[in-house]
């Protein structure tokens, strides 16, 4: 028996494997920018957007504010 995956099937499992790490990411820079605020709250800046259908706003960037 052949254990090499299709052509077709090889780009859906990297397709798949992307889709993970973006949800990844997403949740890592939430909780960063969440202990970013909590510890450091008037020098932090996060920004979050809230899409059309979202139920929640997105965060897309956390930074150090200068005083």
């Amino acid at each position: 028996m052949n254990d090499e995956l299709s052509e077709p099937m090889q780009v859906e499992m990297f397709a798949a494997s992307l889709r993970a790490d973006y949800t990844d990411v997403a949740a890592f820079l939430e909780a960063l920018a969440a202990k970013f605020e909590g510890s450091l709250p008037t020098h932090t800046k996060v920004m979050r957007q809230s899409g059309l259908f979202s139920r929640e706003p997105r965060t897309y960037g956390a930074g150090h504010r200068a005083s």
